[in-house]
């Protein structure tokens, strides 16, 4: 069974309008602290940067900007600046793979490095392909959509530069922790 089975979702009826347990993805966000928004703001991109939790990733030497779909209700622990990307131009003639899930995170987060590279004989990642493989990232016919009951980590592995950014302005910022 595949690592990414127990945060599958199932898309909605093709001739239904009833949702599914899916949400349509059309917009990634990547948040920062203000002086961090600054130096993006004055470099005109977001550079990606080596990965260095616990992730699979962090003995690999991969540099990756950081993105997900999801939003921040009582605010974000990662800052109060909000730089968001249409996801199709994200996606578009990249290669997806599976990475990990964070079980340690609440909720949950599911990661998914996005590339232009082939890293299908690599150890660290395993080839997903979103329009058969049934976990939390599904396309079909064109449209996108994710799994929002988990924190969604989309590690890109490349810089991002502003010109591509659809929006940016100030979320809520978290009181707690």
């Amino acid at each position: 069974m595949p690592e990414w089975t127990p945060y599958r979702i199932k898309l909605p009826a093709a001739s239904s309008s009833r949702p599914g347990d899916a949400a349509i993805l059309d917009i990634v966000r990547h948040v920062v602290h203000v002086p961090e928004a600054r130096r993006i703001l004055e470099d005109g991109v977001l550079r990606a940067g080596l990965v260095y939790d616990e992730s699979r990733l962090n003995r690999s030497r991969t540099c990756v900007t950081w993105l997900s779909a999801n939003t921040w209700g009582p605010g974000s622990i990662y800052g109060n600046v909000e730089f968001c990307f249409a996801w199709e131009d994200v996606i578009r003639d990249r290669n997806v793979y599976w990475v990990e899930t964070m079980t340690a995170y609440s909720p949950s987060a599911y990661r998914l490095l996005i590339t232009d590279r082939d890293l299908d004989g690599s150890r660290h990642v395993t080839p997903y392909d979103p329009s058969s493989d049934r976990g939390p990232l599904r396309e079909r016919d064109g449209k996108w959509y994710w799994n929002p009951n988990y924190t969604s980590e989309f590690m890109v592995d490349t810089d991002l530069r502003l010109r591509r950014c659809s929006e940016f302005g100030f979320i809520e910022p978290c009181l707690s922790g």
